[in-house]
């Protein structure tokens, strides 16, 4: 009888052991599957570069989660104690870029000479920063965004304005652009 029950208490502790061991499996897997339906981060980098003779550059690195939109942006060479405007521009439907050109002759690329290789703002980069003493901006914001309005990614811009002409600051001038490429 005795050896029965030993057998007996060897097979529940068998069945027991091997139930834990199969819910621990199953909640592996159901983790393992949680994880695997998150939203993959995809990374881009734009070095941006100088617009109107500014000597501003700099870059920027963009992360898309699904709706979440990290922003960095570092960049040097923009006027000092001025507060610079960024966005992310872009066309629906369009490849943009910084091909920025003075169609007009006067010597600069306006907002909307620029809007028509770059586009129009669909991400303002808020709050917009002013530069350093040293001329120096750190943006590193996240945004919740709708995909469908900012478009893909690397079919739009990030630009930086703000710059003194003819002794005028103009908030809305572009200094620096440059073009998101996956990394």
């Amino acid at each position: 009888m005795r050896e029965r029950w030993t057998t007996g208490a060897v097979i529940l502790a068998v069945a027991l052991l091997g139930g834990s061991m199969a819910a621990a499996a199953a909640e592996h897997t159901k983790a393992a599957a949680g994880s695997a339906g998150a939203t993959a981060a995809t990374e881009y980098e734009a070095t941006l570069s100088a617009a109107n003779g500014s000597g501003v550059n700099g870059t920027a690195h963009l992360t898309l989660r699904g709706r979440s939109l990290h922003v960095v942006v570092d960049a040097s060479g923009l006027t000092p104690g001025r507060q610079h405007m960024a966005h992310l521009h872009g066309k629906t439907g369009e490849n943009v870029s910084c091909d920025l050109k003075d169609t007009n002759g006067d010597g600069m690329v306006d907002e909307k000479e620029a809007e028509a290789q770059a586009g129009k703002e669909v991400l303002f980069l808020r709050p917009f920063p002013s530069a350093s003493k040293d001329g120096k901006i750190h943006i590193d914001h996240t945004y919740t965004i709708d995909p469908a309005k900012v478009g893909p990614i690397e079919d739009r811009v990030v630009e930086l304005h703000g710059m003194e002409r003819g002794g005028k600051w103009i908030d809305t001038l572009p200094v620096a652009c440059g073009k998101p490429a996956k990394r």
